[in-house]
């Protein structure tokens, strides 16, 4: 299982879902911490594969949904 969450720009209302800057992230399986600036989508595929929970699950999905539609 993975816990996630996006630091994104700013929300605003022109952007309620804002490009990524990083992605924080919790494997509890292993219990490896890490942060990902650069291939967030690829590191997102990997975890999707499994069972993912967030923070603020609506945030998040909304965060892939706009900049990582292929997944």
């Amino acid at each position: 299982m993975h816990a996630i969450d996006f630091e994104t720009y700013l929300i605003s209302e022109e952007h309620p879902f804002p490009k990524p800057v990083c992605l924080s992230y919790l494997n509890a399986d292993t219990e490896e911490v890490g942060l990902v600036k650069d291939n967030i989508e690829g590191k997102l595929a990997e975890m999707l594969q499994g069972h993912v929970i967030a923070h603020n699950a609506v945030f998040e999905c909304g965060v892939i949904y706009e900049w990582y539609p292929n997944l």
